[in-house]
């Protein structure tokens, strides 16, 4: 027998919201779901995060490591110093390599800021609420948000008192 849906059943959604604070900031995290695991999800990346970029974490093991010795790292953080600008890591800061999710310091580290930090982490949390299957979602951290299926979401959050009405 399989469990598959049908496509007019009726799925009662609820609205599940936690404020936290992670990597310097506090963070917003409002989710329509079935149920309460996509923001468990959601919240658990969130503190990965705050272990492998916070105090004592990957950032800090790379930035006090000798030179030329290469530090392994998790795929978040590989992404996070991928994604920085020439401006943010000056030639002879750090050679990545992605392949073996390693980077190796080459001369002074320059941390990333705490808005590299949370526009990277705003993605990766919006996209584990996405995978988690949560029906449309919205992060929130400073002046940084992601929205996971915007139109759901704004179908869900359309100002009182413009709902259509069906009864005449």
């Amino acid at each position: 027998m399989s469990r598959r849906r049908s496509p007019d059943a009726v799925v009662p959604v609820v609205e599940l919201a936690a404020t936290v604070e992670a990597l310097g900031a506090v963070w917003c995290l409002q989710v329509l779901a079935e149920h309460a695991g996509p923001i468990e999800d959601a919240l658990e990346v969130l503190h990965e995060l705050q272990a492998a970029w916070g105090p004592g974490g990957e950032l800090a093991l790379l930035g006090d490591a000798p030179t030329g010795r290469p530090v392994p790292l998790s795929w978040e953080t590989v992404l996070l110093l991928g994604t920085l600008t020439p401006c943010s890591a000056p030639p002879g800061g750090f050679e990545l390599d992605v392949s073996h999710g390693t980077a190796t310091r080459t001369g002074v580290l320059m941390i990333p800021t705490a808005d590299e930090m949370h526009a990277a982490a705003v993605a990766l949390v919006a996209q584990e609420l996405e995978d988690a299957g949560c029906l449309a979602a919205q992060v929130t951290v400073g002046s940084r948000t992601a929205v996971v299926n915007e139109e759901e979401w704004r179908s869900y959050w359309r100002p009182r008192g413009t709902e259509s009405s069906s009864l005449a």
